[in-house]
């Protein structure tokens, strides 16, 4: 049978061909996005403060044009693998994962997906195995690595003290940023002259055991990254005041610490938020550099107070957030 043209079968099928056209099982590129979050350090909760407000100010609504699973939960090292292994199940676009052991689960349960991770909070990406080189990385990550302060805190301890010539540094070998820390530390201490006494210790009752008695003739404490050492930075200001040491660290100064030099979580996400724009609009992750924090000194003066550290006018000048 021949149809014409003008007939009602050509104008159904024409009518309907429009439709038929738009009927795809792929989903529109202005979807929701949804942002899967592993974290496994409270410390780090400012970073998905900073990431959301960074993405905010991006255009991305949350509740409307983006979503965030897990944002607020904390895991545990056991959890890291089958709080990663939901989020993939919940299809997320993108991971944002915090501190090194995050990172690693993260990109280990992504291999072999499109979903990128971006990283924060991770000591040494290199060291770490999450990337060969911090220019172009090479898996479908990258991210903000944690500020490399350790030497630079041990500059500033004997810049406000000069004479400190002995340092306790309580060592707990628990995680990769430890060990990295700790060879830190070393390689400072050796251009700037001082001896380092380190006490390994695995457990809070060794912590205390090795503050509780400094060896003689130190005159300095150091706080190295450690997740033993991190949930007691109480243990080591105690120490600095009953002992009368002056006390640095590299890991944060909410807990006291006199002389820290880190970086401001709630920035250090912004600037991963970043990161996460322009994977969300089309870049690979392998494609965008790990960035560097900027590095800031930060002074608790109450704690050096108590603990006999005289802070100098011009050192007080040059710190960039200070605990008054």
């Amino acid at each position: 049978m021949r149809v014409q043209l003008g007939s009602p079968l050509v104008v159904l099928a024409l009518f309907w061909l429009p439709l038929l056209g738009g009927c795809s099982t792929e989903e529109p590129e202005s979807r929701m996005k949804i942002i899967g979050v592993l974290n496994a350090n409270d410390k780090h909760l400012p970073m998905v403060a900073g990431f959301k407000a960074g993405l905010a100010d991006l255009g991305y609504q949350e509740g409307e044009s983006i979503v965030y699973l897990e944002a607020g939960r904390v895991c545990s090292e056991g959890e890291l693998g089958a709080a990663m292994g939901d989020l993939l199940r919940r299809r997320v676009d993108l991971v944002l994962a915090l501190s090194t052991k995050a990172a690693q689960a993260a990109v280990a349960a992504t291999a072999g997906t499109a979903v990128p991770v971006i990283f924060a909070g991770v000591v040494d990406p290199l060291g770490s195995g999450l990337a060969t080189s911090m220019r172009a990385p090479d898996r479908n990550a990258t991210g903000v690595r944690a500020s490399p302060g350790t030497g630079k805190a041990l500059e500033w301890l004997l810049r406000i003290r000069p004479g400190v010539k002995r340092i306790l540094v309580p060592f707990a070998d628990d995680s990769p940023p430890a060990a990295q820390s700790l060879a830190a530390l070393r390689e400072a201490a050796e251009k700037l002259q001082v001896e380092l006494v380190v006490p390994t210790v695995a457990s809070l009752p060794e912590l205390e055991q090795a503050l509780a008695s400094p060896p003689n003739g130190v005159d300095g404490l150091f706080l190295l990254s450690s997740a033993l050492l991190a949930r007691h930075m109480d243990r080591f200001v105690a120490a600095a005041i009953r002992h009368q040491l002056p006390l640095a660290s590299a890991i944060g100064h909410e807990n006291g610490v006199p002389v820290t030099v880190g970086q401001d979580r709630f920035q250090v996400g912004r600037q991963a938020s970043r990161q996460a724009h322009a994977v969300l609009q089309g870049t690979p992750a392998w494609r965008i550099p790990i960035e560097q924090p900027d590095v800031l000194l930060q002074l608790h003066l109450p704690t050096a107070a108590a603990s006999g550290l005289a802070i100098p006018p011009e050192v007080l000048i040059l710190a960039q957030d200070v605990i008054r």
